[in-house]
């Protein structure tokens, strides 16, 4: 338990904040297995996660609006999409290193689940909800858009693109033409499985099928999603 005050107190000074509520700051970094420890009353993180998934729409909502002026509703959208996906908030969280300080069951630790994307940024969005309600919305922009313009610096190499949006825009164009993603299987071990997902889209009768695999079923969608638009891509040459 010192360990874990411990830190937590390092987490808020890497924040540059001081929690009034101390409670909120673990709340947000305790997983709900807790739960089936038979641990009663205790709090978990998926309200505050919640929460803050609206206060990281708001920030960047915010924040795009004011650094792309020339750029539409729909650039806007897209553009935020990229950040307020699992992928970027995983990224937060890992150079936040909350795998170390996230609260989960005996059994989830064993297997590595503090380690698991998943896991990491919903934390990530729980102690944005944390903050906000702990903090204000001045304090928690303000260190969020520290680390969020050295990150997305860093990230510039990383693939943040939306293809799923991408592909749909393309649809709409294409009278009749609808992606289906089917999720086939699922591989290795729970805490760092593996997803398999099939894409299929009809293009001048004829079926394109393609597959990828990732670490979330949304990070195999969108692989499947641009493996589909380079399929399309090389059929209309």
């Amino acid at each position: 338990m010192n360990e874990r005050i411990g830190l937590l107190k390092q987490l808020q000074n890497q924040l540059n904040i001081n929690f009034k509520n101390p409670s909120l700051l673990d709340e947000a970094l305790t997983h709900r297995s807790v739960l089936r420890g038979n641990k009663k009353g205790v709090a978990h993180n998926e309200r505050l996660e919640f929460f803050g998934d609206a206060v990281l729409k708001l920030i960047l909502s915010e924040y795009l609006y004011h650094k792309y002026p020339a750029y539409d509703e729909g650039e806007l959208s897209k553009l935020r999409s990229q950040f307020i996906s699992d992928r970027f908030m995983t990224i937060m969280a890992k150079e936040l290193q909350l795998s170390d300080v996230i609260n989960v069951s005996y059994g989830e630790k064993k297997a590595g689940g503090q380690f698991r994307d998943r896991i990491l940024a919903d934390a990530m969005e729980a102690l944005l909800g944390a903050s906000y309600l702990d903090q204000g919305l001045a304090i928690t922009k303000e260190w969020f858009l520290t680390m969020f313009e050295t990150l997305k610096e860093e990230s510039q190499d990383l693939e943040l693109t939306d293809y799923k949006t991408e592909l749909q825009e393309l649809c709409q164009k294409k009278e009749g033409i609808l992606p289906a993603y089917t999720l086939i299987e699922t591989t290795g071990p729970q805490h760092d499985c593996i997803f398999h997902v099939q894409g299929m889209i009809k293009l001048n009768d004829t079926d394109i099928i393609v597959s990828a695999s990732g670490k979330t079923k949304k990070d195999a969608e969108q692989k499947t999603a641009q493996a589909l638009l380079k399929a399309i891509e090389d059929s209309l040459r």
